[in-house]
């Protein structure tokens, strides 16, 4: 069920996180979850992938009552040192989720889709989850980034070896394909 970040990996990435240059990004993209959601306090999120829990903090920050779920014990031991009990976390698949239908006021998928098998089954399974609204959030296919990470995985290893990138349009198809024409 798509890639499972290892012990090593899983360390590259919450190094690569914590560099300032990376949390400014994050902090960034952090600000424009929260403006896309407009998140009540209180109300509840499902990070689906949550790796280290990065979008976790952030939820937190919210006010949200939060919920994460991810494959590799490795990234969600990570996780748990940098949150303790605030939240709920769950070692699980984005394909096949582990809760009722409309469990959550929101769900997220922030760098997620990348790793998994059945990136529709991943999305349909948020979309079964959550009440109000999904946050996808993807590493652009035709973004300079994505671009540039793609090149930088021929010559050298890199966890993107493992991603698939997807653009604009694809995820609009894929969405079309589960929720039929919606806006």
């Amino acid at each position: 069920m798509g890639h499972v970040f290892d012990f090593n990996e899983a360390l590259a990435y919450e190094r690569w996180i914590s560099r300032p240059q990376n949390k400014t990004a994050f902090e960034l993209e952090a600000e424009l979850m929260r403006n896309l959601l407009q998140p009540m306090r209180g109300e509840s999120v499902l990070d689906i992938g949550c790796g280290t829990g990065a979008c976790l903090e952030a939820f937190l920050e919210m006010g949200m009552r939060v919920t994460g779920l991810d494959p590799s014990t490795y990234m969600l031991d990570i996780a748990l040192k940098k949150i303790g009990h605030r939240a709920d976390l769950y070692r699980d698949y984005a394909e096949d989720l582990p809760f009722d239908d409309n469990s959550f006021n929101y769900a997220c998928l922030f760098s997620t889709l990348e790793f998994v098998d059945d990136p529709q089954k991943a999305l349909r399974e948020a979309f079964r989850v959550s009440k109000d609204r999904v946050f996808i959030g993807v590493l652009n296919r035709y973004a300079i980034k994505g671009i540039q990470r793609r090149v930088k995985g021929i010559f050298t290893p890199t966890i993107f070896n493992h991603a698939r990138f997807y653009s604009v349009w694809e995820l609009k198809q894929m969405i079309r394909n589960i929720m039929g024409p919606v806006p």
